[in-house]
């Protein structure tokens, strides 16, 4: 599944996890892996778990 997400700030995080989450629900897979690809130069995937204020 291919997704866009458009920013609204030069420096912007953006929670990916429910386009993550309804990916694999509509794949109807049991196991497997994710791989979530970002093909810009200037932007990042990271891992956050979101408990930093």
């Amino acid at each position: 599944m291919r997704y866009s997400v458009k920013t609204e700030r030069k420096s912007q995080f953006i929670d990916i996890t429910k386009l993550v989450i309804q990916s694999v629900k509509e794949s109807k897979a049991s196991y497997g892996l994710v791989n979530v690809f970002v093909p810009h130069t200037t932007a990042a995937v990271t891992i956050n778990e979101n408990s930093d204020p």
